[in-house]
């Protein structure tokens, strides 16, 4: 599941796996039907596999979306949502995660969120300058900025339980720590990893 999609391309990237799995791409339905566009007009290959479903995540309900596109809540699945709680209310966050809560135990959702110029270096301080500035002229400003701890908090209340929450020196060591060119993560965003919990009426 590709929450905030936009032209991600993952359905084309990896065929392979498209073939073995269903891929649900959610999104605000004005940015779909452009992608629906473009994918017209390049002729690009879809199946049944690949799940286009329009949802405005700060006034649709996400259930009833995925209900309508034909996604079956028993299989575990991957929420992958990257780079879009920042431009949302904290309801609207709030209500995707409570959302995700309810799925098949097991089931991840991996997001990223932004957190206060406090716990920013100065080149990602630099970039967040560029973004809000961008964003702003598209008409999309930043809406929600978290704390670690309150973002922590915010996901462990809507009934996850957080499974992994890296800060720029995690993900450094994890990833770029054998990087020889001196690239480096920046710190604009954060990133937490939360599964979905037993149901209560299971027993373990």
């Amino acid at each position: 599941m590709i929450l905030g999609a936009g032209l991600d391309s993952f359905a084309w990237r990896h065929p392979d796996r498209v073939h073995a799995l269903r891929v649900f791409e959610v999104d605000h339905p004005v940015t779909q039907a452009w992608k629906r566009e473009r994918i017209a007009m390049l002729a690009l290959p879809i199946s049944d596999h690949h799940v286009l479903v329009p949802v405005d995540f700060e006034t649709e309900s996400i259930a009833d979306g995925l209900g309508a596109a034909g996604f079956d809540w028993s299989e575990p699945t991957l929420f992958s949502w990257l780079g879009v709680t920042a431009y949302l209310e904290v309801h609207a966050i709030e209500t995707m995660l409570r959302t995700v809560a309810v799925a098949t135990p097991g089931s991840e959702i991996v997001l990223t969120y932004c957190p206060p110029e406090s716990h920013l270096d100065e080149f990602s301080r630099e970039f967040r300058s560029t973004i809000l500035r961008v964003a702003a002229d598209a008409g999309e400003p930043l809406k929600t900025i978290l704390a670690p701890a309150d973002a922590n908090a915010l996901v462990e209340r809507c009934g996850l339980h957080v499974a992994d929450h890296l800060d720029h020196d995690d993900i450094h060591q994890r990833y770029f720590a054998a990087r020889t060119d001196g690239l480096t993560p920046h710190n604009h965003e954060r990133l937490i990893t939360a599964t979905a919990p037993p149901h209560l009426n299971q027993t373990t």
